[in-house]
Order: structure tokens, then sequence, then C-alpha cells
């Protein structure tokens, strides 16, 4: 595909997802996920989980003592993306990786 880089911020009511389809739409499948959203923890915990990393999900867990004392496997969710800091990026950008 071309590369094109639009250096504007959208304007308020523009639709980015349109913007980029108008460009990549015959070659890009449907969107199915909306982000309204996209700088918050939650939401790029939303698109690590169910969007780039779905598939990739792992279980970690830990033992930590609840609030009456007793010891309790608490169990968390973790999407690993540390192998994608190699991919290169340009200039301005940071790396990809880290967990979510």
């Amino acid at each position: 595909l071309p590369y094109y880089q639009r250096n504007a911020a959208f304007a308020p009511g523009e639709d980015p997802v349109e913007y980029v389809m108008s460009y990549v739409g015959d070659v890009f499948p449907n969107v199915n996920q909306i982000y309204r959203e996209k700088t918050s923890d939650e939401a790029c915990t939303q698109l690590a989980f169910f969007g780039l990393g779905a598939h990739r999900i792992e279980v970690e867990t830990e033992t930590r003592t609840d609030e009456h004392g007793n010891e309790v496997e608490a169990k968390m969710y973790v999407v690993r993306t540390n192998q994608l800091s190699q991919l290169p990026v340009r200039e301005g950008f940071e790396t990809y990786g880290g967990d979510a």
C-alpha cells in the first residue's frame, strides 16, 4: 500500500476509521470493534485483550492474603507484547512492547 502521512488532527466529528477505510477499504476486513477512546489504560487493555492479543492471553497466578488473613490464589491475565519491541517505528514514535 502507498504510504501517506497526515500531520493534522482530525476535526471534531470527523471519523478516523472512515478516513482510513477510504484508502484501504478494498483490502481491509470489515471493522467489528469501535474504539471511541483510545488513550486510557482501559482502552489499551481492551485493545490488547479483545484485539491484537486475544489469541495470546496467558494466565498468571499469585498467592495473596485476603482481608481475613487467608492465603488465596489470585489469577491475573496478561498479553505479552515484548517481542514487538524489535519492530521498527517511524522517527518520533515510541517502540512497541510491554505487557497488558
